[in-house]
């Protein structure tokens, strides 16, 4: 089982929130597997908002942000007590029929994807654990809802790769199964690359 380290100045409150002061709180957070990825999002979407707004770096925030963030401050604490189980199958020879499970979604704020790993053991128990997660906010430029799909789509694939490429050799995935549920985005994947600029 894995736990996050928040350590108790990153929770201390600063006393102006301006963009600098929250893009140093975002940036201390260093999450390689995207655990807090949903979390961690939430003030980075606050924070293109200040770029919407065109604010200063170190202008204060308007009350409405202000109360978001500092909300967002105060559970940081939180992370700690969060417990990520991270057992993938220590005897590779216990486990039968591996699949991997992969979901892309997205707003108009954010899109992302995570994958999941799931097995079952000699005695047909099933496990399935958490592996990776990837958000990003969207661009400053509005685009469609479903072309932000069809990046969440890109960026599951990606994961995907990522995860395959990192895999011990001794392991066999036997089905690699990826949810979108976008019947646009889905459409557009499914046209040949021809089709396309």
């Amino acid at each position: 089982v894995l736990y996050c380290n928040v350590k108790s100045k990153l929770c201390e409150q600063v006393k102006i929130v301006t963009k600098r002061t929250m893009l140093s709180k975002i940036s201390q957070i260093y999450d390689v597997f995207g655990f807090f990825a949903a979390f961690v999002v939430k003030a980075k979407i606050m924070l293109q908002d200040l770029w919407k707004q065109k604010l200063d770096w170190d202008e204060p925030v308007n009350e409405t942000t202000e109360i978001k963030f500092r909300k967002w401050t105060d559970e940081l604490s939180l992370l700690s007590s969060i417990k990520i189980p991270r057992y993938l199958f220590t005897q590779l020879n216990s486990v039968s029929n591996i699949q991997l499970h992969g979901f892309a979604d997205a707003s108009e704020s954010a899109y992302g994807a995570v994958v999941y790993v799931r097995a079952e053991d000699n005695q047909g128990t099933v496990h399935i654990n958490y592996l990776i997660s990837k958000t990003r906010v969207a661009p400053l430029k509005a685009i469609s809802v479903a072309r932000l799909e069809l990046m969440a789509a890109h960026c599951l694939s990606k994961l995907i790769n990522y995860i395959m490429d990192g895999l011990n050799p001794a392991l066999t995935v036997d089905k690699i199964h990826l949810w979108l549920d976008s019947e646009i985005a889905l459409a557009w994947i499914a046209k040949p690359s021809s089709h396309w600029k």
